[in-house]
């Protein structure tokens, strides 16, 4: 869907906005209303009391998500764009159960909180191939962890 075109631009921009239609809509049913809330995106939700950074809640590549600063994590559905609010972003975003973990690498990643060389934190993410682990320079998979003896 597109907003206006390269000889009527949408007022104070210098290209025409463009926005992909979710998942379960189709062209038949869509709405001005609808346009209206999908040009809309990405959508800032507030600004954190903690820090003063911005939230927003924005449509990527590989799906919704919700951003503060360099955090961000998916979020369920494209439709909650559109009604996720600051408090329920804030939670997603902190939320320590974000990961899915398997017993022995949580185990392995409570014990490690920053990277040694760096100093940076380490945090698990839930990423495109599975959970790996980053200090926002270096990533590393964490792929299915086994017991094993030898």
């Amino acid at each position: 869907m597109q907003w206006g075109d390269s000889e009527h631009l949408p007022e104070g921009a210098d290209k025409p906005k463009m926005a992909s239609l979710f998942k379960t809509m189709t062209l038949e049913r869509m709405t001005v209303e609808m346009a209206a809330e999908l040009l809309s995106l990405p959508r800032t939700l507030g600004i954190d009391p903690a820090d003063e950074a911005p939230v927003v809640a924005a449509n990527g590549r590989y799906g919704p998500y919700v951003q503060k600063g360099t955090e961000s994590r998916s979020i369920d559905s494209e439709e909650r764009l559109l009604t996720i609010s600051l408090d329920e972003a804030l939670q997603v975003l902190f939320a320590t159960e974000a990961v899915p973990w398997s017993g022995c690498a949580q185990a392995a990643a409570q014990g490690v909180r920053r990277r040694p060389v760096s100093n940076k934190p380490i945090v698990a993410k839930e990423g495109r191939f599975g959970v790996y682990v980053t200090d926002g320079e270096t990533n590393a998979s964490l792929g299915r962890v086994t017991a094993w003896r030898r």
